[in-house]
This record gives C-alpha cells, sequence and structure tokens, in this order.
C-alpha cells in the first residue's frame, strides 16, 4: 500500500492513545514524513507525550503555553452532556498548536526552529545548538525534509505569548568571576543592553527575571528568548552588562564581575557564527552600585554595569 506522503499532526490526542498499538493511533510509519507538534502534553492533559512522528516538536516543553491560564482538569471526569451547546473543551494550550501551525502559513518572517535536544532542561541552559551544518536545527512546516529520518527526534523552540508567536532565540556563554575573599554566590540576575542605531536591544539573562544564587568562577550557559523589536543586528560593537543584585543575608553586596562572554543566534543560517567580547573595566570599585528603581523585586535592587568590547584575536 502507498503511503501518505506528509502528515502534520497538531498536539495529537494522549488520553486513551498512549502506550497503545500503532494500528490505533498515529505512527511514524503512516507517512513518508510526520511531524508532530506538541503544546500540551503531560498526565491527563488533551495532547499526546510520546514520540509519534519522525520529527516531534516540544513549543515551550509541550506542556503549558505562555499567556494561557490552563487550570487542571481531570478529562476522564467530563462526560456527554457537560458542555453547554457551542462550548469546547478547556485547553488553551491544546489550541495554540493550531495556531502556531497558521502562523507559519500567513507569516513568511515567523520562524519557529527546533533544536534538537534531549531535555527541555538541557536546551533552556544552551546545551544544545544547530550544529556545524545546521544538521541539529529544523523549522516546524518544513516543506521538503533535508534528510531521511531513520528515528524520532525531538525539536524544542519558545514562543511569546501573543501573535506573532515567534522569537528570536540567543546562545549566551558569560564567565561570572569575584575577589576570593568573596561568597561563592551572587544572587540576582543580569540585564544585557547592545547599543544599536535602529534603537536599543535589551534582554535578561534569567528568565522572567527570576531571583537565583548564581556560582561565581565559573562559565554558565543560557537560552535567551526576544519577541520585542527591534531585531538584534549582528556583528555587536560592544554592549552593556547591568547586574542586578537582590539583598539576601548570604549574598549581601557580593560584587560578580563578567570576564568573557559569548552570543551567538541560534538559527539555520551557517553566518550566524558566535562572537566573543571581553571585559574593559575589570575591577570592582570601576562602577559603584546604584539603587534602580525600575529593577527592584520583592524589596531593594541593585544595579552594576559594566562594558564588553569584541575580543581582540
Amino acid at each position: 500500500m502507498n503511503r501518505l506522503k506528509r502528515i502534520t499532526a497538531l498536539d495529537p490526542a494522549g488520553l486513551y492513545f498512549e502506550n497503545m498499538p500503532s494500528i490505533v493511533r498515529l505512527h511514524k510509519e503512516d507517512a513518508e514524513y510526520i511531524e508532530v507538534l506538541h503544546t500540551n502534553a503531560y498526565r491527563f492533559s488533551q495532547g499526546n507525550k510520546e514520540l509519534l512522528g519522525h520529527a516531534d516538536f516540544f513549543a515551550n516543553g509541550g506542556k503549558k503555553q505562555p499567556g494561557c491560564n490552563d487550570k487542571l482538569i481531570y478529562l476522564e471526569s467530563i462526560r456527554r452532556g457537560d458542555l453547554k451547546l457551542g462550548e469546547t473543551l478547556p485547553g488553551c494550550s491544546h489550541k495554540r498548536s493550531l495556531k502556531y501551525y497558521l502562523e507559519t502559513l500567513i507569516n513568511q518572517s515567523c520562524n519557529f526552529l527546533g533544536i534538537a535536544c534531549q531535555s527541555y532542561k538541557d536546551f533552556l541552559k544552551g546545551k544544545c545548538s544547530c550544529g556545524v551544518n545546521t544538521e541539529s536545527c529544523l523549522r516546524l512546516n518544513t516543506p521538503r525534509p533535508p534528510r531521511s529520518f531513520n528515528n524520532s527526534y525531538r525539536y524544542y523552540f519558545v514562543t511569546s505569548s501573543s501573535r506573532p508567536f515567534c522569537s528570536e532565540t540567543l546562545k549566551v556563554l558569560m564567565s561570572v568571576q569575584s575577589p576570593p575573599t568573596e561568597e561563592l554566590y551572587v544572587n540576582g540576575y543580569f540585564n544585557i543592553t547592545v547599543p544599536q542605531s535602529i534603537g536599543n536591544v535589551n534582554f535578561l539573562i534569567n528568565e522572567n527575571r527570576k531571583i537565583q544564587a548564581l556560582k561565581i568562577n565559573k562559565q554558565h550557559s543560557f537560552v535567551v528568548f526576544r519577541s520585542t523589536p527591534p531585531p538584534l543586528i549582528l556583528p555587536i560593537k560592544r554592549l552593556l552588562i547591568s547586574w542586578h543584585h537582590q539583598p539576601f543575608p548570604c549574598y549581601w553586596f557580593t560584587t560578580p564581575r563578567v570576564t568573557s562572554f559569548m552570543i551567538q543566534k541560534l538559527s539555520d543560517d551557517k553566518n550566524d557564527t558566535p562572537q566573543w567580547f571581553c571585559a574593559m573595566n575589570t575591577s570592582s570599585r570601576d562602577v559603584k552600585y546604584v539603587r534602580s528603581k525600575t529593577s527592584a523585586i520583592n524589596g531593594n535592587s541593585y544595579e552594576k554595569g559594566q562594558i564588553l568590547v569584541p575580543c581582540k584575536n
């Protein structure tokens, strides 16, 4: 029997289909190429968390989508007649699969680039990239897959909370140091500013401004997502790193310094290569702490600025 050329599955049903024989559910043998978009895949949700196709895309980890206030509803408890006429099952995250796919059709500039990775946690930590020949990246709704698929792959990407949903994905490596007399951890988050003629680009290293204890004298890897204009233009001439310190009993006034910084667009463009930056000022005395009214979180917050320029070869 001749197989279908292609199937695109939008958050296929999980309840009563997971762990079932392939004859009663979607299977990668059903077509020459099957791409699956997961947006609501976890226990008791409407989606399916299994790998069902040749390329399985997990948007925002594949569980809950930004901008959705999904309530935990056990679908097994819903019976015929429970819903009113015209009412649909709850599931904002489940329905986002259709909206993301439609965006690829009507907005050519919006590309959901999936990056192959073992887990969403590793993806957020910047452990995965497109590779030298971009072989580890694949766009959702790719007209012609670039290679044959003998195995199933997990691809991760992040969206914004509203249309057009697409975001710019950046990988950041940074080395953070501090004098040996100070603490081993710092408490706060970094803000990056890139001056550009079309407008400054700002983004946070810690997602959603979450305060965390960051270990010093170590290189850290992050993935950063931007969804607001203007776009980041490479190469970058200089950037400003501001440390937003959150006072905490064990980390009071500990001063982190960034000694090296790498930024790279995660894309399938081979020209998007890493760019390395070095610190102009390495002494904690160069810039004093100043109170930052706009960055206060859970009380007082302090900001320290540091200028970085491209490293000389």
